[in-house]
């Protein structure tokens, strides 16, 4: 069996997917809905993303990524290629999803600036030490439809379970 440790990296790699936080079910982030009205195309897009990502919809999440599809990692001055290419995400989706069966995302807004889009992803999944919480800030690069890159910012973790009594 895996380390927690490793399920913890996973998740923070897996972020991305756009991203993420888990409930008891699947569903679409009460805060995104899955369009809006006003909505620019690469808004649009990212809420299809989300709403797949919820859903654990492998093909639906590719369906939104370029085929030469980049996820890094950054960390202070350094950036790590998690992802590179469609099938490298389906692969590492499928075992995410099956590593975390509540893994949801709950987004608290997009900021798009040409096609760059800015997220504040926050993701819940149970784990070993039981419901845990994790929020991020990621940059979407969204090219001809499609996302292109996505670039990962340090998570901040904690546990939403409550402590033991002692």
């Amino acid at each position: 069996m895996r380390s927690q440790s490793y399920r913890a990296k996973l998740l923070v790699v897996l972020l991305a997917v756009g991203g993420l936080a888990p409930l008891a079910t699947r569903a679409t982030s009460s805060t995104i809905p899955v369009a809006s009205p006003g909505d620019s195309p690469t808004e649009a897009l990212l809420r299809r993303y989300i709403a797949a990502f919820n859903q654990h919809d492998v093909q639906a999440t590719l369906a939104c990524v370029d085929t030469a599809f980049r996820w890094y990692n950054v960390a202070g001055d350094s950036m790590k290629l998690v992802i590179a290419g469609r099938e490298t995400q389906r692969s590492v989706l499928t075992r995410y999803f099956k590593a975390f069966p509540d893994v949801s995302s709950d987004n608290s807004g997009i900021s798009v600036n040409g096609p760059w889009a800015m997220v504040r992803e926050r993701i819940v999944w149970t784990g070993a030490k039981g419901r845990t919480e994790s929020v991020t800030l990621a940059v979407y690069e969204v090219r001809d439809g499609q996302i292109k890159r996505v670039f990962y910012f340090p998570a901040e973790s904690r546990s939403s379970s409550p402590e033991p009594s002692r």
